[in-house]
């Protein structure tokens, strides 16, 4: 719970403690049979209130019965099926019910980075042919905005995500899904931010845009990735326990080529001609473990680790 603020990680390890207090309080008054009523009686009276109080509704003030979600968007998006490409973290499939019959939806960029090489990579690209034309983006947001409204989502960012896969987004044909009875994510914005537009407290936006084929000239991009690849990869090399599961897809973010390892809640990167490293569940600091033209070499020696449970990378 300290570590993350997050009640639910700590379910496994309240139910142990649930039982040992249970137990001990019985041994402690294990003469006293009234004291273990009263308190048999308040624990329930407890569960009780708090089933009266909190069990009417989900998550958010929304009741279970009916539907979960108010879906509102383009008819034609439950008329035509597409293979809707998605973005983030969390995949949006709570949406495939209300599309077209035979829509398919791909999470390719957020948690776990797919690639266009490997299994994976494989398997998407032989469902976009089998879709192709009908391909679309989908990830949370009102619009696609530019680098400068410093909002998410980014074009730039999901252009450089479909561009693995030689995709861009058709910006003339982009259509806003409107989700009624789920919660906004808290959007994190600059002071030079352009103002959000005032919604309703319990709706989420997702958009959605066609995408093409991208025609375009990456050869300089490519060149920096094969490059911030080949330092990454060698990273991993170096210290094969932090950086787990190895050789996962490289994301690009403006001058940021990111790996995210999900099994040690590690995220490593090359910026600006550093390699760096952090756990970004904590407060640790970020860890510069050297320049991205020595990595590129070969893996370097290091000594690296987890102590006292903060993650740590040195030179010996």
């Amino acid at each position: 719970m300290a570590g993350s603020g997050n009640s639910r990680y700590f379910l496994p390890m309240s139910c142990v403690a649930a039982v040992v207090m249970v137990a001990l309080l019985f041994r402690i008054f294990t003469d006293r049979p009234k004291v273990l009523s009263y308190i048999l009686i308040t624990i329930l009276a407890t569960q009780g209130i708090q089933l009266c109080m909190g069990a009417e509704l989900r998550w958010t003030p929304a009741k279970w019965g009916g539907p979960w979600f108010d879906i509102a968007m383009q008819k034609r998006l439950a008329m035509q099926p597409n293979l809707y490409l998605t973005e983030g973290a969390a995949s949006n499939s709570f949406i495939a019910p209300y599309l077209a019959a035979g829509s398919g939806l791909v999470n390719f960029s957020g948690g776990y980075t797919l690639t266009s090489g490997g299994a994976n990579g494989a398997r998407v690209e032989a469902l976009i042919r089998r879709y192709a034309p009908n391909l679309r983006v989908l990830t949370r947001g009102e619009q696609l905005y530019k680098d400068d409204a410093w909002r998410a989502p980014r074009l730039s960012h999901i252009d450089d995500a479909l561009q693995r896969f030689g995709l861009r987004v058709d910006t003339e044909d982009c259509t806003t899904i409107t989700v009624r009875g789920l919660r906004a994510e808290p959007e994190i914005t600059r002071k030079t931010s352009n103002a959000a537009a005032p919604r309703r407290k319990d709706d989420t936006s997702l958009i959605s845009c066609h995408v093409v084929p991208d025609s375009a000239d990456h050869s300089a991009q490519v060149a920096a990735q094969r490059l911030a690849d080949l330092a990454l990869d060698n990273l991993e090399d170096a210290c094969p326990r932090l950086f787990q599961p190895p050789r996962v897809g490289t994301e690009h973010d403006r001058a940021t080529w990111r790996r995210f390892y999900m099994n040690t809640d590690i995220t490593a990167w090359v910026s600006y001609g550093l390699v760096k490293f952090q756990d970004p569940f904590s407060n640790d600091p970020i860890i510069i473990v050297g320049r991205e033209d020595d990595w590129t070499n070969g893996p370097r020696k290091l000594a690296c680790g987890r102590r006292d449970g903060h993650y740590f990378a040195e030179a010996p």
